[in-house]
């Protein structure tokens, strides 16, 4: 197949060819962060982002050249004064400079090819057509589509359908820190009542708010001190110890799990007081049925409202879910008896053993899917009939069963959850550093973030992108996937 530029059947390699002789440093990788800006970074350290064209609203793709010095990049555009973006543009750009820049922000009707280390197309028809509209980046060599949109016919306002998701940092560095940049092994996060993201900045010993307008990080809870102290007054002044879990009630309170204090504790987020509502800061297993800060938990590390508002405890160190009812402050055992045993299907949830119950997902429907860590393999609790059923994971550990049925798919050490509005339960499989997505609807496994070798970027393309121990995942109304890449100590987007 012939590559041509369009606009005039230039041959690429006419264009490529220009600067050749100069010894300019090769491109390394491109990211695009969650405000669609490019970055471009080259082998000598340096970092370039091109120049932003006129009524740009961002850059949504970006491919490399095979010469390793032009990149290719689709621009989104504010079209005829109207506030919602359309992709238009494929630009090429080289050496600090547009080196060419296709159809001007207006349709491009034909297909236009360059070498990306393999063919790459682009292709859109018309933008406000009988035909609909659609706008594609394509890997042709690979038979893999890296970007489209796609609108209804005659819409003078289209929603683009974005297809291709992509991966960006929005908080963290690679490295271990506490500033408005950096964060120090996060774990458990969620978006509040407020749209704000609060997550467990785990060896930090604190929970932290990142504001979605500013971007600004502020201390909810805890001083920085591991220890456990602070009860009836500020949350920020209390000593938390290893937070590994946080969740929000109806009335807006947020609730904490810290590992190491073996407690849950609340932060009264109108006072910004914080107590325990259960656990005594000791080890151990007692006071089932009777008050919640005279019980003993042991090493708990997720928690979850049920649909009736109770609070349930992953208190994995007694292989048991405990239930907190917080209108009365009484708590009791749920599941689990206490032994690591395997989960026999469609067992009751009260008399039956749990072998490591790590985390907790609730569905609109009141079933509660739970991942085992110990166990590799992920349960749904039955509202109704209140009984346990396996959903994926063979209980061998490993990594295995990508595109096949869930009964095959193996796991290892899965230690987060997220449940989302299309019916896609996302899986933090951490020891095989990849986060997983289970389709309730057809029952398959797939992988959507990460390469399954530890490591650290690079972005924005999913599955190129490694990742160091991921912990905790959180979807948000809009399908936007949180991760914390807790080794990698970064907090990043699938989108």
């Amino acid at each position: 197949m012939k590559r041509w530029m369009g606009l005039g059947m230039i041959p690429l390699c006419a264009i490529w060819v220009l600067g050749q002789a100069k010894q300019i440093p090769v491109i390394e990788r491109t990211e695009i962060d969650a405000n669609h800006v490019l970055a471009i970074y080259y082998s000598d350290g340096k970092k370039a982002q091109p120049p932003k064209q006129k009524d740009q609203v961002g850059v949504s793709s970006a491919a490399v050249a095979e010469d390793k010095q032009t990149v290719g990049y689709l621009v989104q555009y504010e079209n005829s004064g109207t506030s919602y973006p359309v992709p238009l543009s494929l630009v090429l750009y080289k050496s600090g400079k547009i080196l060419q820049r296709f159809n001007n922000g207006r349709p491009i009707s034909e297909w236009y090819f360059w070498s990306a280390g393999t063919d790459v197309a682009i292709h859109t028809t018309a933008v406000h057509g009988a035909e609909g509209h659609h706008f594609a980046l394509y890997d042709v060599g690979n038979g893999r589509l890296i970007d489209e949109w796609t609108g209804l016919p005659n819409e003078k306002a289209p929603k683009w359908v974005h297809h291709t998701k992509y991966v960006s940092t929005i908080l963290g560095v690679g490295m271990p820190g506490f500033s408005d940049d950096e964060v120090n092994n996060p774990y458990g996060l969620v978006i509040g009542p407020d749209n704000a993201l609060y997550f467990c900045d785990l060896d930090n010993q604190r929970i932290r708010r990142r504001d979605p307008a500013t971007k600004h990080v502020t201390t909810i809870a805890g001083s920085g001190e591991r220890a456990y102290k602070g009860d009836g007054g500020p949350a920020v002044a209390a000593a938390l110890n290893m937070p590994h879990e946080l969740r929000f009630d109806k009335a807006g309170n947020l609730y904490i799990a810290e590992r190491d204090n073996h407690v849950i504790r609340k932060v009264d987020m109108k006072t910004g007081i914080i107590s325990t509502v259960a656990g005594t800061g000791a080890a151990g297993f007692s006071g089932d049925g009777g008050p919640g800060t005279q019980a003993q938990l042991r090493q708990p590390h997720s928690i979850v409202f049920d649909a009736d508002g109770t609070l349930l405890i992953c208190d994995i160190g007694n292989q048991r879910i405990r239930r907190l009812n917080l209108t009365t402050g009484l708590i009791d055992t749920y599941s689990g008896t206490g032994e690591a045993k395997p989960t026999p299907e469609g067992a009751p949830v009260r008399s039956t053993p749990l072998n490591g119950p790590r985390t907790m997902a609730v569905a609109p429907n009141g079933d509660l899917y739970l991942a085992l860590r110990e166990g590799n393999a992920i349960y749904r609790i039955d509202a109704k009939t209140q009984t346990l059923h396996r959903m994926a994971g063979t209980g061998a550990q490993g990594y295995s069963g990508d595109g096949e049925p869930v009964s095959a798919a193996t796991f290892s050490g899965p230690k987060g959850l997220a449940l989302s509005n299309d019916n896609q339960l996302y899986i933090a499989d951490t020891e095989n550093h990849v986060i997983r997505r289970l389709s309730l609807d057809d029952g398959r496994i797939t992988t959507v973030m990460g390469t399954g070798e530890r490591g650290d970027g690079p972005e924005s393309d999913p599955l190129k992108c490694k990742l160091s121990r991921p912990h905790g995942v959180f979807v948000d109304v809009s399908g936007v996937l949180y991760v914390s890449d807790s080794e990698s100590h970064r907090i990043r987007i699938l989108k």
